[in-house]
């Protein structure tokens, strides 16, 4: 019986004729409306691709999300690699996400894993770099890495990934065999505070990239790409549907959310039993389908920036005003303090909190005169805090 079920459903109509291009962790081919950015970073990366081991660079690549970090880098990372091997140069490139990387050793064990097989469990970080290093050299090889997320990993750890890792890569003599990409997710360096800021140009110069956010139209062209990659070449999803899509997503200009909207919208229409993606099925997938609030994003967050980010939302529940000010802020935290019986942290800390989750995408900011006011504008704030509220307080009373 059970097994019937299974089968009947299989042997249904469906709209799809490959889920997988819709996946978040596909890369497509042909990456559209990057080209610009792709030869930032050729000429970024332009010593390694031209004279490898004559010199060692690293860029910041920093976005919101939804923009392509991931696609272009992993993008780059394969046309050097095929540059390199056509002149007889063996490159490698390993591409990590450290947001669920839980310290340094742990980043560590898995760059080496990935760049060489060896098994350095035993050493400490440095060593273990040293050690890969030495494999490199041993077999004349180099390595292009990119650390995707890296803002995760340090905003967790407390550990200067960024820092840590160049000043290895200084330390190295000749023939230099390592060149890095990190990634953040950050939509804007100027908030950040002026120690940060000036070691990143001290560290990365003109190596740093921006990814805008993708206009409607340029949506339009990713959205069509993946119809065709992933749906049956029936009409299943009109020109207007393509459109519609868009239209909703262009406002944040993330293509991710784009997509998982049309991947969802082919399911309803799966799940109704109909040969086509209708308008409506758009509207049920948008409903279930939210831009900013993802669980594994918020669970990454220090205990005090989420109750600082429910102090935001709680105010402007309650507000009619589009941005409420630090002052308010910090005493709406204090209260939620005092609910979840924990020691708030200092107002300079406070503040730092709003910067930090502006420069993540979930707070927007504005730091005019030195005043600083904080708005959400990407999702509706009852579906943040539904989510958020819940698991605040299963933290606190954990």
């Amino acid at each position: 019986m059970t097994n019937n079920i299974v089968q009947d459903i299989l042997q249904k109509h469906t709209v799809f004729k490959d889920e997988s291009v819709l996946d978040v962790e596909y890369t497509p081919d042909s990456l559209m409306h990057r080209g610009r950015e792709l030869g930032s970073l050729a000429l970024f990366f332009r010593p390694l691709l031209e004279t490898p081991g004559k010199a060692s660079p690293v860029a910041l690549i920093y976005s919101r999300s939804g923009t392509g970090k991931t696609s272009i880098t992993k993008t780059f990372g394969g046309i050097a690699a095929d540059m390199l091997k056509s002149k007889g140069i063996d490159l490698k490139y390993v591409h990590i996400n450290c947001k669920f990387v839980t310290n340094m050793h742990a980043l560590m064990q898995q760059i080496v894993r990935s760049t060489t097989g060896a098994d350095v469990k035993g050493l400490s970080p440095d060593l273990m770099f040293r050690e890969m290093y030495r494999q490199l050299d041993a077999n004349n090889k180099y390595l292009l890495l990119t650390l995707d997320e890296v803002d995760w990993f340090i905003k967790r750890t407390g550990e200067d990934l960024i820092e840590q890792l160049t000043r290895y890569r200084e330390e190295l003599s000749r023939p230099k065999r390592l060149a890095i990409i990190f990634v953040i997710r950050d939509s804007n360096i100027d908030t950040m505070a002026e120690l940060e800021r000036s070691k990143l140009h001290r560290t990365f110069g003109a190596r740093m990239l921006k990814l805008e956010p993708y206009t409607k139209e340029q949506l339009v062209d990713i959205i069509g790409q993946r119809v065709q990659m992933a749906f049956r070449t029936d009409g299943s999803v009109p020109d207007n549907i393509i459109d519609f899509i868009a239209e909703m997503a262009c406002s944040i200009g993330d293509a991710y959310y784009a997509i998982q909207i049309l991947w969802k919208a082919g399911k309803c229409a799966d799940n109704f039993g109909m040969d086509r993606v209708i308008p409506e099925h758009v509207r049920m997938a948008k409903s279930m389908t939210d831009p900013k609030v993802r669980s594994e994003d918020l669970l990454s967050l220090p205990r005090d920036e989420k109750v600082v980010l429910q102090a935001v939302a709680n105010l402007l529940r309650k507000e009619s005003n589009i941005y409420v000010n630090l002052s308010d802020i910090t005493e709406t935290y204090h209260v939620l303090c005092e609910t979840y019986r924990s020691k708030p942290a200092d107002n300079r800390s406070v503040r730092e909190y709003l910067l930090d989750l502006s420069r993540i995408g979930f707070l927007d900011i504005k730091n005019a005169k030195s005043k600083l006011e904080a708005s959400i504008h990407d999702v509706p704030i009852g579906i943040l805090l539904e989510v958020l509220e819940p698991m605040v307080a299963k933290e606190h009373s954990d």
